[in-house]
């Protein structure tokens, strides 16, 4: 007797490929326990198309680029993953807005159109929308395979981004479905600020405009 069922998820190859951001999307809450301590925090997924093709599963995305995600607690800690990662991607540091509230707001730096001068502004999730960019993937599974997006890379100098086949603001249907069965506030009701972070930190950006 033949056994035949529905293979598994197909996983990109690892290594280096191009990609494009598609979408910065709103994860809601989840769970997490650090050392036997369970807490919600705010999550956000990135969504990027990347330069590798679908050869199994369903006909109609069969030959299409593959779309990867990477979740991260929304944080502006300088010690997120988060931060760290968009950090590495746009190739400089953030800088620092403290907020009264004790909160800290990350800001970057843009060409202000009327006066053609590089200002300082709010950095906006969805400014990563459209951005090229290099991603470093690797099987970070223990007992089975599991690819992973482990590094971004500003796109390199002279390079051309790959060609996007999705409309920005993409959303995979599996990734909806999950982000609807979570909570939209946060169920543990937390009121604590969000600590701050020393002034020394500002200001270590160049004077040219970043990518985000």
């Amino acid at each position: 007797m033949e056994v035949t069922s529905k293979a598994g998820y197909e996983q990109p190859k690892v290594g280096l490929v191009k990609a494009v951001c598609l979408t910065v999307a709103d994860g809601r809450y989840a769970c997490s326990d650090y050392k036997g301590i369970k807490y919600w925090s705010r999550r956000v997924f990135v969504i990027f198309e990347i330069n590798q093709k679908i050869t199994r599963g369903e006909a109609q995305f069969i030959g299409k680029n593959m779309v990867v995600s990477k979740e991260y607690p929304l944080s502006s800690s300088p010690d997120s993953r988060f931060r760290k990662d968009l950090e590495h991607w746009r190739g400089v540091r953030f800088g620092e807005r403290l907020n009264n509230n004790g909160t800290v707001t990350l800001m970057t730096k843009k060409i202000n159109n009327e006066t053609g001068q590089v200002e300082e502004t709010e950095f906006k999730t969805e400014s990563l929308e459209g951005i090229h960019c290099m991603l470093k993937l690797e099987d970070i599974g223990k007992e089975k395979s599991y690819i992973a997006i482990t590094e971004i890379y500003k796109l390199p100098k002279g390079e051309s981004g790959m060609i996007r086949e999705n409309n920005i603001g993409y959303l995979p249907d599996g990734l909806a479905r999950k982000i609807a069965l979570r909570p939209e506030v946060n169920p543990d009701e937390l009121s604590e600020p969000i600590r701050g972070y020393s002034d020394g930190y500002l200001g270590e950006e160049d004077d040219g405009e970043v990518p985000f």
